[in-house]
C-alpha cells in the first residue's frame, strides 16, 4: 500500500475466497472489538445485504456460530462459523461447507 492507497484487494488463488487489506487509523483492539461483535456487522458491511443479527454470542471466538438475516433481491438467512481466530489479530468466518 502507498500513502495514496489505503486499501487493496489481495489475490487468493481461489475464486471462492476473497481477501482485502485496509489501513485504518485505530488500535487493533478497537478494530477487533467491532469485527468480533456480530451485532455490529451492519456497520462495516459494504454490500448492505445484512439486515440484522439473529443469533450468536456478543463476542466471537474460534468455533462461534452466528446467524444473519440478509437481503439480496430476496430475504434469506445464513449461519456463519468462525474458522480462524487470534485475539486482536485475525478473525475469519464462513457460511458454506
Amino acid at each position: 500500500m502507498t500513502s495514496t492507497h489505503r486499501s487493496e484487494i489481495l489475490e487468493t488463488g481461489n475464486s471462492k475466497i476473497k481477501s482485502a487489506r485496509i489501513l485504518i487509523e485505530a488500535t487493533p483492539e478497537k478494530i477487533f472489538a467491532l469485527l468480533s461483535n456480530p451485532r455490529r456487522h451492519q456497520e462495516f458491511d459494504g454490500s448492505q445485504t445484512i439486515q440484522a443479527n439473529i443469533s450468536g454470542p456478543d463476542k466471537l471466538v474460534l468455533g462461534s456460530k452466528f446467524g444473519m438475516k440478509m437481503h439480496l433481491g430476496v430475504n434469506y438467512r445464513i449461519l456463519n462459523t468462525v474458522v480462524e481466530y487470534s485475539e486482536n489479530q485475525l478473525i475469519a468466518w464462513r457460511h458454506v461447507g
